[in-house]
């Protein structure tokens, strides 16, 4: 083994921390030497698939627009939320580093690329670092929040995916294995009388897998990026309706959102059009706008016009009375199909 992997082939687990009020999950890192932060390990939200580290600098601002006027904000305040976390000096000048704009962990965001160390607290060992410094997209403005806004971004969004910095502390194996385990949030025998909590974990088992019990009997299935190093997965069907088990037949509307992909029109998704992506810095299931729309019109019906949806913020629905209320009503026997 050699002095500079000490984990090669290591297996930990990093504990997740849960936010039942925002219902976010985040572990905890530490970049580089950050001597203005109390511990030095601040929260960070994970992509499960993205492949480096977004963080955002102590200047990090915002444009906040109201009827009257726009005028800048810092990235920590309402409704960003976020923690102006990374501090530069040491590292490159800006002056010597290109401008960027990405796209990623839900953010339209603009900064520059650093290199830092990458360290990890986990279960047993708090200093789990990559020996070599990994570049940190460090965030200066904030263009647009496409899915937290409203709710905490902690300090930024770790990686796990295949080129993420994380695997370079184990020696980076050509099989690259994690599962994640977490607790529900939400007790779910309103809907079901016989259901039961049978993971009490909250951690993210790295190199391995964790105490949960996987076996042939555990349900599963298999899918896969619709090509390496991506974190898109390609949808060939996504409805809402539902399965009726008693004479195995079953309805669903069509959500799928087929667009022109070479169309210049505002409403195509282009190359995200019929894709997914999972994210555990996203509470719930986000759908596109138009089709948000037409889940709207099928939850109407299907809740015999009881229920209430905005778009304002993320976009929600409401129901007339408490979710248990509707046990009888069958309602809870929609959902939605991948």
């Amino acid at each position: 083994m050699s002095i500079f992997t000490e984990f090669e082939g290591a297996t930990t687990a990093f504990q997740v921390t849960t936010d039942s009020e925002y219902m976010t999950t985040t572990i905890d890192l530490q970049l580089g030497y950050q001597e203005d932060t109390d511990t030095q390990y601040s929260a960070f939200q994970v992509s499960l698939l993205g492949n480096f580290v977004q963080t955002y600098s102590l200047d990090c601002s915002t444009d906040i627009e109201t009827k009257w006027r726009t005028f800048s904000s810092s990235c920590e305040n309402y409704p960003t939320l976020a923690e102006n976390y990374f501090n530069s000096t040491g590292y490159f000048e800006e002056s010597d580093n290109t401008e960027q704009t990405l796209l990623y962990g839900g953010l339209n965001a603009t900064g520059y690329v650093y290199q830092a160390a990458v360290c990890f607290a986990t279960s047993f060992k708090t200093n789990f670092c990559t020996i070599e410094n990994n570049n940190i997209f460090s965030i200066d403005k904030i263009n647009s929040d496409n899915w937290n806004m409203y709710s905490p971004i902690s300090a930024g969004t770790i990686g796990l995916g295949i080129y993420s910095p994380a695997w370079q502390i184990i020696g980076s194996p050509d099989t690259k294995e994690f599962d994640v385990q977490l607790t529900n949030f939400v007790d779910w025998t309103f809907a079901d009388s016989s259901w039961a909590q049978v993971n009490s974990a909250n951690e993210i088992n790295f190199g391995g897998y964790g105490s949960y019990s996987y076996d042939s009997t555990t349900p599963k299935t298999t899918f896969s990026t619709y090509m390496a190093g991506s974190d898109l997965f390609q949808l060939k069907e996504f409805g809402f309706g539902l399965t009726n088990s008693t004479n195995s037949s079953e309805y669903y509307e069509n959500l799928m959102n087929d667009y022109n992909l070479t169309s210049d029109d505002d409403d195509s998704y282009n190359f995200w059009s019929n894709t997914s992506s999972l994210a555990l810095n996203y509470k719930g299931l986000g759908i596109p706008r138009d089709s948000y729309y037409e889940f709207v019109n099928l939850l109407a019906v299907a809740s015999n016009g009881q229920s209430t949806c905005i778009t304002k913020g993320d976009g929600y629905c409401v129901l007339v009375s408490p979710c248990e209320s509707y046990s009888e009503t069958g309602l809870w026997d929609y959902d939605f199909k991948i």
